[in-house]
Formats: structure tokens, sequence, C-alpha cells
């Protein structure tokens, strides 16, 4: 969990927002270097790095009203 809240807080596996200064971009693309840096030094395997991918992306899901409300 600890890797999919940090995947999430790095925006991992978001695509780059366009209206970002090059400050901006320069530091997002740091955090994604670091957050890979992490995964390549743990050796995870690719099937749990796809489980990570999954958590990460559900954590940074919107919370949507419930239909049932």
């Amino acid at each position: 969990m600890v890797l999919a809240d940090l995947a999430a807080h790095c925006r991992m596996y978001q695509a780059p927002q366009e209206d970002l200064t090059d400050v901006q971009r320069n530091f997002r693309d740091g955090q994604k270097a670091t957050f890979a840096r992490i995964i390549q030094t743990l050796a995870i395997p690719p099937e749990e790095v796809a489980a990570l991918q999954q958590a990460a992306r559900l954590e940074t899901l919107p919370d949507l009203p419930n239909e049932e409300d």
C-alpha cells in the first residue's frame, strides 16, 4: 500500500498536464524518476508492478457520487 500511495502521489501513471511551467514539469519528472528508481532497486516482479499500477490508479480516481443517494 505504501508504494501504491507513493505512485499516486508522484502521479506515476498519469499523463502530464499541458498547463505546467517548465519548473513544475521538471519537478514531476523528478518525482517519477525517483519512484521508478525505487521500483528498480526493489526488483519487484512484473505481476506485482502491474498490481501496484492498478492500485495507484484506483487511488487517483475522483470520488464520484453514489447513484443510490
